[in-house]
């Protein structure tokens, strides 16, 4: 409610001063050697709060500023710019972390987020300001949420995506991405660290490939033919992995270690990158179809659906891991994948 009332633009710049100056704290209290962990858990408190606002801010803010025509060339050249830096951040950290120690780290971090809203301040935004409220300000939350939620529930697209996008899909790429794959990795096929890094890597550049391709074909292919190609396609990928995944055959194939470790990455290479392909397409048609009033709401609410989710996912997924057998998990997990992704894209139009 908040997102769709404010100057987005503002609250940007706001919400990564804030963050600035709480990391800026951070290595303040490094440099007098009192930081904890505790504190450090403390401050991630708030820091986690500014993410979500601006997380919303960002994904109701690229629609007003950009042409309609342009929305899915930017969400694609963004998803490439976020995962260059998920690439190449970590690896930083991790050379100045060993020649500069952490406080420089911290320093560096907060002037990241400073300079980002000095760069903010040049963008170009016309905030329509709405009309002021009166009285109550927990009814009036309690009214525009009703209304925003009301309209999502008229438009059964929108229920679809939120239904498809926020809970199905995150309740079974996360667990997979997140505690599948390392654990397969480690415990199952006995990879080493080094190998599960390369890994990691090789899904993230599968993740900004996809993201290159689609600034290069925007113009060219729609939404929808985006979206089924990238949802069949993602899962074959994992029908592959399960396959090879299967005791009986990757013992019976009598793989090498590394001819098994490049059949696994290829599939997770392909695996995220036709998952990028579904995801852009998606946000692009949501930010295009949601009323520009009520983009905050609608963003807010598909976080909130994710943040329930993915935790349960992970929870349900973590316990079936230790309960049952891995590869068993898999190939139910893949062919409901597949079957969910079928009866989807005969109903959702992303036209």
């Amino acid at each position: 409610m908040i997102g769709d009332r404010v100057n987005k633009k503002k609250a940007m710049i706001i919400c990564d001063f804030l963050s600035g100056g709480i990391i800026l704290l951070m290595a303040y209290l490094t440099h007098l050697q009192m930081i904890t962990f505790e504190l450090l858990l403390i401050l991630q408190i708030p820091l986690a709060v500014i993410a979500s606002f601006f997380g919303v801010a960002t994904s109701s803010f690229l629609p007003q500023i950009i042409e309609r025509k342009s929305v899915l060339k930017a969400n694609s050249i963004k998803s490439a710019l976020d995962n260059i830096a998920m690439i190449a951040g970590p690896s930083i950290a991790g050379i100045l972390f060993g020649f500069a120690g952490i406080e420089i780290i911290f320093i560096l971090n907060a002037c990241s987020f400073i300079l980002s809203a000095i760069s903010e301040i040049f963008i170009h935004y016309k905030h329509i300001k709405p009309e002021p409220f009166r009285g109550n300000v927990l009814k009036l939350f309690v009214s525009q949420t009703r209304e925003g939620l009301a309209h999502i529930k008229s438009d059964q697209q929108l229920v679809l995506l939120l239904l498809f996008g926020g809970v199905i899909l995150n309740f079974l790429i996360a667990p997979f991405v997140g505690v599948i794959v390392p654990y397969v990795s480690r415990q199952v096929l006995g990879f080493s660290a080094t190998q599960f890094g390369l890994l990691e890597s090789i899904a993230s550049v599968g993740i900004l490939s996809s993201s290159i391709l689609i600034a290069f074909l925007s113009r060219k292919i729609n939404n929808k033919r985006l979206f089924s190609i990238g949802i069949i396609a993602q899962s074959i990928a994992l029908i592959l992995y399960t396959v090879i995944v299967f005791p009986s055959v990757r013992n019976a194939t009598l793989l090498s270690p590394w001819m098994l470790f490049f059949l696994i990455a290829v599939c997770l290479f392909f695996y995220r990158f036709f998952n990028s392909i579904v995801s852009i397409p998606i946000m692009s048609y949501l930010q295009l179809k949601v009323k520009e009033s009520m983009l905050s709401r609608f963003f807010s609410l598909l976080t909130l659906f994710k943040d329930i989710t993915v935790p349960i996912g992970m929870a349900l997924f973590g316990f079936l891991l230790d309960k049952g057998q891995t590869h068993i998990l898999l190939v139910i997990i893949s062919l409901s994948g597949l079957v969910i992704s079928i009866v989807f894209i005969r109903r959702i139009e992303l036209a």
